[in-house]
């Protein structure tokens, strides 16, 4: 209960690593491939943000499941992501992404091509994964 209160105030080390991570990983992309409307990509970095706030989580997945920091950052980046698209937010029609949502969508498959690098995920999980939010997109809107 007061690590709990400790950690809010001074986040543990390994939530600090993830936080530059995501932060890095936007700033990087939008370097080199540019983004499209800056609020809706804010508003996915926060959601990226805000998923790392359960401090136990994120400390638990590195010191016992020995997951990389840069990993948890791009599965919440693309956690994010996919909860924002399959939302319909991004949308013009069924099925068709607006500018955002095809920005979003290449963020996406940049995160995703990263995690298949890393040996963290399968292409099949990505495919899978793809697949499933395609479906969403079509649904949504």
């Amino acid at each position: 209960m007061i690590q709990d209160y400790i950690w809010k105030i001074f986040p543990p080390y390994e939530v600090k690593v993830t936080r530059e991570y995501i932060k890095e990983y936007f700033k990087r992309y939008e370097a080199q491939v540019g983004l499209g409307s800056g609020n809706t990509i804010k508003h996915v970095r926060n959601l990226a943000l805000e998923r790392i706030k359960n401090h136990r989580a994120v400390v638990n997945s590195v010191r016992i499941e020995n997951i990389h920091p840069e990993n948890i950052a791009l599965i919440q980046i693309v956690n994010s992501i996919d909860s924002h698209l399959g939302s319909g937010a991004c949308h013009i029609y069924r099925n068709t992404l607006s500018d955002d949502g095809r920005c979003l969508m290449r963020l996406l498959n940049s995160a995703n091509k990263i995690l298949v690098e890393k040996k963290y995920m399968s292409q099949a999980e990505v495919n899978k994964f793809d697949a499933e939010l395609k479906q969403q997109i079509s649904r949504a809107g």
